[in-house]
């Protein structure tokens, strides 16, 4: 997951073509933060 300040739809397109399963952007809030992490590691374990 990359965490960034850019948050425009190019830039999105750019971090996930560089690899990134998903994108938080600045500034984080928590829950949305955790939950995305919790989502990531469920979807890894399968």
């Amino acid at each position: 997951m990359a965490m960034t300040a850019s948050v425009m739809a190019e830039d999105r397109q750019r971090i996930t073509g560089a690899g990134f399963d998903a994108y938080q952007g600045k500034p984080i809030k928590v829950k949305e933060f955790l939950a995305a992490v919790e989502e990531l590691l469920e979807r890894h374990r399968r």
